[in-house]
């Protein structure tokens, strides 16, 4: 499942950050197309790994 969501609450889940941007790049484009924009401020990224920390590199979010 890549995809929780709940009322106006989205949980988005990604196996790289390519992914996860991608991801979001859809949501951004789908929620354009019914006059929507995603609230930034309220936005969180959390990132896990098993076996080793990496760097989670930034998402980037642009609503116009």
């Amino acid at each position: 499942m890549s995809l929780i969501r709940y009322a106006d609450d989205k949980a988005v889940v990604a196996s790289s950050q390519r992914g996860l941007q991608y991801m979001m790049d859809s949501i951004n484009e789908v929620s354009k197309e019914y006059n929507m924009k995603i609230n930034t401020t309220k936005t969180k990224i959390m990132s896990f790994q098993v076996k080793e920390t990496t760097k989670l590199g930034s998402i980037m979010m642009i609503n116009k």
